[in-house]
């Protein structure tokens, strides 16, 4: 699985070019946890992926891994 440190760029390639966002948080949170998904006054780029332990029974993982990054260049 790939991990990303903050500091580091995430490049996203669009049809009208190249957009490059520098990391600056990672954390883990529970996945009732809304705060990730918000406005925001930059450009921003939020992943979200599963972490944690996995439970058989619900099929589902305890929390939620969230990258957030801001637009470094157009």
């Amino acid at each position: 699985m790939r991990t990303w440190a903050a500091g580091e760029d995430i490049q996203v390639y669009t049809t009208e070019g190249v957009l490059t966002y520098g990391v600056t948080s990672i954390r883990a949170v529970l996945p009732t946890e809304m705060s990730v998904v918000r406005d925001t006054n930059e450009p921003t780029l939020t992943l979200i992926t599963c972490t944690g332990d996995f439970d058989e029974a619900t099929r589902t993982f305890s929390h939620r891994l969230v990258v957030t990054a801001e637009l470094l260049h157009d």
